[in-house]
């Protein structure tokens, strides 16, 4: 599968510079939908080359284990974030979104604070990365973030 991987996570961004561009050139979209539709492609990017880069660096030299914490740290804010993204494309009610972001704030902490106790993920000293005994919690801020998704294309 690793072999494959590359190239998916690279024909992705790739499809994802393709909706910018398509996004860009499209008159019916005012200047504030654009940045919207901009903001969801580059998060999904950057969250696609974190995963990418927490998956290639897994088992590697030692001395990228600061660098595999901080793109398992940068997946583990983005995901979250990316559904965020979706929301506020389709379904930008201002209360809804205090409560979106409440949530990847508070996920956000716990991912940097991560870094250095291993509440959710930890990297060892082998630089093998393994979910932390509060693995629980990020898996509840991403669920309700689908579900919040959910919610908006139905509300929509």
């Amino acid at each position: 599968m690793s072999v494959f991987y590359a190239p998916l996570i690279g024909l992705s961004c790739f499809a994802l510079i393709i909706l910018c561009i398509l996004v860009h050139e499209n008159a019916r979209f005012d200047a504030e939908t654009k940045k919207k539709f901009y903001g969801t492609y580059i998060v999904l990017m950057l969250c696609s080359v974190a995963e990418y880069l927490g998956f290639s660096l897994n088992g590697a030299a030692t001395a990228t284990i600061g660098i595999h914490a901080f793109a398992k740290c940068m997946d583990f804010i983005l995901s979250p974030l990316v559904a965020v993204f979706f929301v506020r494309q389709i379904y930008d009610k201002a209360e809804w979104m205090k409560v979106m972001y409440g949530f990847i704030g508070v996920n956000a902490v716990i991912e940097i604070a991560s870094m250095f106790t291993g509440w959710t993920f930890y990297i060892d000293s082998s630089n093998n990365y393994h979910h932390g005994p509060f693995y629980m919690i990020y898996t509840l801020i991403y669920i309700v973030c689908i579900i919040a998704v959910i919610a908006s294309f139905i509300a929509y």
